[in-house]
């Protein structure tokens, strides 16, 4: 039980500490891309940390988990995590982990079903604020210019994408700076 236990507490210590580590420090400012391998690899220690807790746990409370998961290992390593001393807990802890990552999953398959409704309507809004002139074929062009009080570009994707710029930012930008928020906004295209 020692190792489910330890595991579960270095995952949820993680968990815990990390955001309020990163959130107080500067560097992540300054490098974002590496504050975000380091956000990933957070959540993926946390993740296997769980998920091991949870399979030691099951090893222990149910001989058939236990065959499973040390069959290739030889009787000394079995042994060793003293599986068998684990106690009522073990079961517990098992079901709880369970239960918190099919919540996990449960959560972000809401989060990823959201996203698409959200994009579905974004592009219906694009639609009803730029519809097709007469003669104009859908998807012929790759720029849409929307009326717009607010200075904004952004790269529509799709079947065929679409760079959309605000009038607004059109009369605010000149020359250079056109081109350079064409150019990034290109470069996510690519």
């Amino acid at each position: 039980m020692l190792v489910s236990l330890a595991l579960l507490l270095l995952g949820a210590l993680t968990a815990l500490v990390t955001p309020r580590l990163m959130a107080r420090a500067r560097w992540p400012e300054r490098e974002p891309v590496v504050a975000l391998w380091v956000w990933q690899c957070v959540v993926a220690g946390v993740l296997v940390s769980f998920a091991l807790s949870m399979v030691f746990s099951a090893a222990a409370a149910w001989q058939a988990v236990r065959g499973h998961v040390f069959a290739p290992a030889p009787h000394a390593v079995v042994e060793a995590y003293a599986l068998a001393a684990y106690g009522p807990w073990s079961a517990v802890i098992a079901v709880l982990l369970a239960l918190g990552g099919l919540w996990s999953g449960a959560m972000l398959l809401r989060e990823i079903r959201r996203a698409r409704r959200r994009r579905k309507q974004r592009r219906a809004e694009l639609l009803v604020r730029a519809p097709l002139m007469p003669g104009e074929e859908p998807g012929a062009d790759r720029l849409v210019v929307l009326e717009g009080a607010r200075p904004d570009a952004w790269w529509l994707p799709g079947a065929a994408p679409q760079l959309v710029i605000t009038t607004a930012a059109l009369g605010r930008l000149k020359g250079r700076q056109l081109d350079a928020v064409l150019a990034h906004e290109q470069g996510h295209a690519q």
